[in-house]
C-alpha cells in the first residue's frame, strides 16, 4: 500500500480518493488549488493533515483516521461537508467556514471546537454531531439558544457558548452582576450591559465579547486584559490612560462595533510639535488631527538625513549643525493618508499660549498581534546622526521598553529618545530656519542603564511607552523591527513616565546656571557592562550643535547615559562640557541610588586643580569662552588622601556572599573596625561599635532583615571602604 502520497503538481485535480492505506503516512496537497473533494479516510499511520491551499475544498472526509491528531483547515473556508470523526484531534475552528452543511466530529479528543461562523442554521440536528469527546465542555456558535434547541448531539458534560476558552463557559454581565462569576484568564466574559470601569472596576478575561447596543468604558488608570479574541459588536471607549490588552500574539480582533482610543497630550507651548503613533487601523491623518494645521503635519525620512554643513538653507558651509543639509528629512503628510501601523508621525499642536493640551481621538480597529516596521540608515554613516528612525508603539495599551529593545537588539542599538514639550521654537537656537527647534528636548533611555531627562529638564522617561506615543530609536542595521503583544503592560500608560523601581549603582549628575541651562547624565555600574561601548548599556547624546551639552565621554563620543563595570574606588570617568558662551556652570548630584548612597562623589578640574566632593553641594567653575571641553573635567570616588590602601583592601573579606543571614568578616589589620550598614534607600539599619577580627572573622548577623541588597561601610581611623551584601 502507499506510504506517501504527493499530488502538489496536480493543479487540475478536483477529485481525490486515497482511503483504506495502512501505511500511507504523508499526503502533500500543496499546488492542486482544484481540489474539490478529498476522502483521505481509514489510513491509520496518518498524523497530519493540511488543506489549508486547497481554497475550492468543498468535501472532507478523514475520518477514522485513528492517530489524526492535526487538521489544518486554515484557507479552506469554501467546505461543506466535513467528516472527521472517529480521530485524535483536539482543536477545530470553523469560524470562517460560512457554507458549512455537515459536520460529524465525535469520538475524538476535541478540547476546542468553534463552530461560529454566522450561518448555523445551515447545518441541521440530523448533520451535527460531537459526542463523544470528553475533554469538551464549550463549543462555540452562533447563537446559544438556538442552538441548544437545535443540535442535541453532544455530551452532557459539553454546553453551548456565544464565547468559549479553554472549555469553560463565558460569565455575562447583565448590568447587576457576572452570571457566571468574575471572568478569569480562563473564563471569557461577554458584555450585556453597559460596563464602566470608573465604577466596576478593571477585569481580565480569557476573550471577550461585547453584544450589539452595550458599551465598555475604560476609565484613566484602568484596563481590560484579554489573553485571546476580541469580538467587538457593541462599543468600546478607552481614555487617555486606559488600556485595552491582548495577551496572546495569536489574539484576533474581530465584529461590527466601534472603538475609539482617545489622548490627552502632556502640557505644550504654542508651535510646539507632538509626536504620535496609530493605535487603531485605517485612521487617517486628517480625521484624527481635523484641529491641527494641515501643513505642519510631517514624518521623518532618516534614508535623507546628511550633516556635514550648517546655516541657512541650502547648507554647503560651515560646520555641522544637527540639521539635515538638503532639509528633506522632515516632509509633508497629506490629509487623506492613512496612518501607517507602527509608524511615527509629527503634528504642530494647536492653540496659542502656554500650558496648552490636546485631546484627540483614534477610531477604528484596534491593532493587536504581531506587527513589523522597517526601519533605515541615514544618508551619511559618518556624521553625528545615529541613523535615528521615529516609529510608534501601535497598541492602544502602554508597552515595555525593556521587552520591545530585547526583541530587536538585532536591527536597534539599545536607545530610544522621546520629545518633550520643554523649549518653543526659537530665533536664539542655532538652525537654518527663522525658528528652530533644539534636540535638547529629546529625553534618553537605555534599555540595560536608565534614563535622563531631556537637557532642557522635564522628567525622565523610565520604561514604559505609551499608547500613540512616537519616539526616536537609534538603529543599528536596515531591517524590520518586531512589536508583539507579549510587549503590553497595564501600567504607566501616562505618557512614556512612570516610576522606576529597579534599585542598581547609578548617579544622575545635572549640569544648569543661574540662567536656566540644564543638562543631565547618566552613570551606571553592572556586572555585564565593559568599559568599551555596550549597546544596552550605552546611550549617545542627540548631537545639538552649538547648545549646551553636559556628556560623559567613551573614545571621544559624547554620552548622556553611560554603562561602566561594577563599581570601585579607582574608576575615573572623563566628562565632556560644552558651551556657546562664556559663563559659570555648576555641576551637582540630582539623585544616586545603590552603593552612591554611602559613597562619595568627586570632581576633579583639570585647570584649577581642584578636587570638590559633590556630597557637600554642587561645584561651581568658570568658562572662559565658548567650546567643547572634553580634557578638563574627571569624575571620581576619592580625593587621594582617603580610602584604604589597596594592601589592606585586599586582605578584607566577606563571606559567603550572597548569604541567608550571616556575613563572616575576616581581615588581616591591627587596628579595630568600625561597620555601618544602610539598606538601598541609604538608610542605617546596623551600626557596630569597634571590632577586632585579627584572630577570628566577625559574624555580621542580618537575618532579622528582609532580603535584598545592603551596603556595609568599613572605617578604619577615617578610612573607608563599602561592600555590597546580598542577603537572601
Amino acid at each position: 500500500s502507499l506510504t506517501t502520497l504527493d499530488v502538489s503538481a496536480n493543479a487540475n485535480l478536483t477529485t481525490l480518493g486515497c482511503s483504506y492505506n495502512d501505511n500511507l503516512s504523508s499526503l502533500t496537497l500543496n499546488g492542486a488549488t482544484n481540489l474539490q473533494n478529498l476522502y483521505a479516510n481509514y489510513n491509520p499511520s496518518l498524523t497530519t493533515l493540511d488543506v489549508s491551499a486547497n481554497v475550492n475544498l468543498m468535501t472532507l472526509r478523514c475520518n477514522h483516521n485513528a492517530n489524526l491528531s492535526s487538521l489544518n483547515l486554515n484557507g479552506a473556508d469554501a467546505l461543506r461537508y466535513l467528516y472527521c470523526d472517529n480521530s485524535q484531534l483536539t482543536e477545530l475552528d470553523l469560524s470562517l467556514k460560512p457554507n458549512l452543511y455537515l459536520l460529524h466530529c465525535q469520538n475524538n479528543q476535541l478540547e476546542y471546537l468553534n463552530v461560529k461562523n454566522g450561518n448555523n442554521l445551515n447545518i441541521s440536528d440530523y448533520y451535527f454531531n460531537a459526542t463523544d469527546n470528553p475533554n469538551l465542555t464549550c463549543i462555540q456558535v452562533d447563537n446559544t439558544t438556538w442552538a441548544s434547541a437545535n443540535w442535541t448531539n453532544i455530551d452532557a458534560t459539553a454546553s453551548f457558548g456565544t464565547l468559549c476558552c479553554n472549555g469553560n463557559t463565558a460569565t455575562t454581565w447583565n448590568g447587576t452582576t457576572w452570571d457566571n462569576g468574575n471572568p478569569t484568564e480562563e473564563i471569557p466574559a461577554v458584555i450585556n450591559a453597559n460596563y464602566d470601569t470608573e465604577t466596576l472596576g478593571s477585569f481580565r478575561a480569557c476573550s471577550c465579547l461585547i453584544n450589539p447596543g452595550f458599551t465598555i468604558n475604560v476609565a484613566n488608570g484602568d484596563y481590560i486584559i484579554l489573553e485571546n479574541e476580541f469580538i467587538n459588536d457593541g462599543n468600546i471607549f478607552v481614555a487617555s490612560e486606559g488600556s485595552l490588552i491582548q495577551s496572546s500574539d495569536n489574539a484576533s480582533v474581530s465584529g461590527s462595533g466601534g472603538f475609539i482610543q482617545e489622548k490627552v497630550t502632556t502640557e505644550y507651548l504654542e508651535h510646539d510639535f507632538t509626536y504620535w503613533s496609530s493605535p487603531v487601523e485605517g485612521q487617517t491623518i486628517g480625521t484624527v488631527f481635523a484641529a491641527n494645521n494641515p501643513n505642519r503635519i510631517y514624518e521623518l525620512f532618516t534614508h535623507n538625513f546628511n550633516d556635514a554643513f550648517g546655516g541657512s538653507y541650502p547648507q554647503n558651509t560651515g560646520v555641522p549643525d544637527a540639521f539635515d543639509d538638503e532639509g528633506d528629512d522632515w516632509q509633508h503628510v497629506p490629509a487623506a493618508t492613512v496612518m501607517q501601523t507602527a509608524k511615527g508621525y509629527i503634528t504642530e499642536c494647536p492653540g496659542i499660549g502656554n500650558n496648552l493640551t490636546q485631546t484627540v481621538q483614534f477610531v477604528g480597529t484596534p491593532n493587536t498581534g504581531l506587527i513589523t516596521y522597517p526601519v533605515v540608515l541615514d544618508a551619511d554613516s559618518s556624521d553625528a546622526f545615529q541613523n535615528q528612525n521615529l516609529i510608534g508603539n501601535p497598541y492602544p495599551s502602554g508597552i515595555d521598553a525593556a521587552a520591545f529593545l530585547l526583541e530587536n537588539n538585532t536591527v536597534l542599538e539599545g536607545t530610544l529618545y522621546f520629545w518633550t514639550h520643554n523649549t518653543g521654537a526659537s530665533t536664539g537656537t542655532p538652525g537654518p530656519e527663522a525658528y528652530n527647534y533644539t534636540n535638547n528636548d529629546y529625553a534618553t533611555y537605555v534599555l540595560g542603564t536608565g534614563s535622563v531627562k531631556a537637557n532642557s529638564g522635564g522628567v525622565a522617561p523610565t520604561g514604559i511607552i505609551a499608547s500613540c506615543q512616537g519616539f526616536l530609536a537609534d538603529v543599528k542595521t536596515a531591517g524590520d523591527v518586531v512589536f508583539s503583544n507579549t510587549m503590553r503592560v497595564r501600567t504607566g500608560n501616562d505618557n512614556f513616565f512612570s516610576p522606576n523601581d529597579v534599585e542598581a549603582d547609578r548617579i544622575w549628575l545635572n549640569m544648569t546656571n543661574a540662567e536656566g541651562v540644564f543638562s543631565q547624565i547618566l552613570l551606571g555600574f553592572f556586572a555585564e557592562a565593559t568599559e568599551e561601548y555596550d549597546q544596552n548599556y550605552d546611550g549617545k547624546r542627540l548631537f545639538s550643535g552649538d547648545n549646551y551639552d553636559f556628556s560623559s565621554l567613551l573614545d571621544g563620543v559624547d554620552y548622556a547615559i553611560q554603562g561602566l563595570p561594577v563599581f570601585n574606588v579607582n574608576q575615573v570617568i572623563p566628562l565632556s562640557v560644552k558651551t556657546p558662551e562664556a559663563g559659570l556652570l555648576r555641576i551637582g548630584i540630582n539623585d544616586v541610588e545603590g552603593i552612591f548612597h554611602m559613597q562619595d562623589i568627586y570632581i576633579y578640574d583639570n585647570e584649577t586643580h581642584s578636587i570638590h566632593n559633590l556630597k557637600e553641594g554642587s561645584y561651581q567653575f568658570s568658562i572662559t569662552e565658548a567650546g567643547r571641553y572634553t580634557e578638563r573635567f574627571e569624575l571620581r570616588f576619592t580625593n587621594g588622601t582617603t580610602g584604604i590602601d589597596d594592601t589592606i583592601l585586599n586582605s578584607l573579606a566577606v563571606y559567603p556572599n550572597p548569604s541567608d543571614n550571616i556575613f563572616n568578616i575576616s581581615w588581616n589589620g591591627a587596628e579595630a573596625i568600625l561597620i555601618q550598614v544602610t539598606d538601598i534607600s541609604g538608610k542605617l539599619i546596623l551600626e557596630t561599635t569597634e571590632i577586632e577580627c585579627v584572630n577570628k572573622p566577625y559574624a555580621l548577623d542580618l537575618s532579622n532583615y528582609e532580603s535584598g541588597v545592603y551596603f556595609m561601610q568599613v572605617s578604619v581611623n577615617g578610612r573607608e571602604t563599602i561592600k555590597k551584601l546580598v542577603l537572601k
